[in-house]
């Protein structure tokens, strides 16, 4: 007979027993969400105080892992008995690895519970994109089991991607300096090529952090496609905007070179085709998520499956038009068309443009 995988072990919940509410230990690596609410463990805090002979809350889930209770469910139940000063708490206690907690915490409120807020289930995409079991599901997989867009989860994939790779760019840079913090200093202006005075300077308000200086380039890479260059560029000009002003706040006069009209005229001209790509890059992203896709050789052999809208144009247009109706708002079917309209000759002026660049447009 084969062994029972993880998932149906802990499918398989055991009994409740009770634990010392003081043993619970909350990870951060493993609680999923950034802040607790607290009218909610001060409404349990209340139930927990009113119930002395029995237990009026569902019980508490941990993870034993080397001997120590790591809770994976529960952490505003758990906040709530330590306000009301319970000594102990019922619990299920699982066996398994760390991995196993972070992936059962991460799985634990998506259908039931206090609902996550949009940066929790951020948070909950990125564990779980990390995890090896997990991280293996498609996107549309996981998009249907967090809630997200496939393309959300899609961009979160790309972005860890970014990160790995980048991270490793970070830490390959020479470095002589003495002391470890000024090493990363000098190793993050060699990244971004920015003076190391402006990190250091940075630094020493707490206003720099190479992590988060690494994931602010990997969103952008992944969430409007700029390349790495283009994205480092952006951040050590943000960087150096931040370095001028710590410095005159802090009573300093560094100097500034004045703007020819030459690099004024190039500054507005890279605004102007920034803007333009975005533009493409939302117009896109509007069909997008109305047409149906269909999934490549490679995405079949995955396991990738068609993508279809999760409405019709049909419900769409009576939907609409029904709101339309209860608000008393115009309904013209006759703009609809002259839209549509308009849409189909862009998408026609887009069909020649890529033509005339040599693209292949299968349409």
């Amino acid at each position: 007979m084969a062994a029972p995988s993880k998932r149906s072990a802990l499918a398989s919940a055991p009994a409740p027993v009770a634990l010392a509410v003081a043993d619970l230990q909350v990870d951060a690596a493993i609680q999923p969400r950034a802040t607790l609410t607290a009218h909610v463990i001060n409404e349990y805090a209340t139930l927990y105080r009113e119930a002395a002979d029995h237990e009026p809350l569902p019980p508490l889930d941990v993870f034993q892992v080397e001997g120590v209770y790591y809770l994976t469910d529960g952490f505003h139940r758990a906040a709530a008995a330590q306000q009301a000063q319970r000594e102990t708490v019922l619990c299920r206690v699982y066996q398994g690895t760390r991995q196993d907690a972070i992936r059962q915490a991460a799985l634990a409120n998506l259908k039931r519970g206090l609902p996550y807020s949009e940066g929790d289930r951020g948070r909950v995409l990125e564990r779980l994109l990390q995890d090896p079991e997990m991280g293996q599901h498609s996107d549309r997989q996981l998009a249907a089991d967090l809630g997200l867009s496939h393309m959300t989860v899609y961009r979160a994939r790309q972005r860890l991607a970014h990160i790995a790779t980048l991270t490793q760019e970070l830490e390959a840079q020479p470095t002589t300096a003495a002391t470890p913090a000024a090493q990363r200093h000098e190793q993050l202006a060699a990244f971004l090529a920015v003076p190391v005075e402006q990190v250091a300077l940075l630094a020493k308000h707490r206003a720099v952090e190479s992590t988060e200086v690494v994931r602010d380039i990997a969103r952008t890479m992944a969430d409007r496609g700029q390349s790495a260059a283009a994205a480092k560029q952006q951040e050590a000009r943000y960087l150096a905007s931040r370095a001028e002003r710590q410095a005159r706040e802090d009573g300093q006069r560094p100097p500034r070179p004045r703007e020819t009209a030459a690099d004024r005229a190039t500054r507005r001209a890279d605004a102007e085709r920034e803007n333009r790509y975005y533009y493409l890059q939302h117009f896109l992203g509007m069909f997008a998520e109305l047409t149906p896709s269909t999934p490549t050789a490679a995405e079949a052999a995955a396991g990738e499956e068609p993508y279809n809208p999760d409405y019709s144009p049909a419900e769409l247009i009576e939907a609409a038009e029904s709101y339309a109706g209860a608000k008393h708002y115009d309904w013209v079917p006759d703009d609809i068309v002259k839209a549509l309209q308009q849409a189909y000759h862009v998408l026609d002026a887009f069909k020649a443009a890529c033509v005339a660049q040599g693209w292949l447009v299968p349409f």
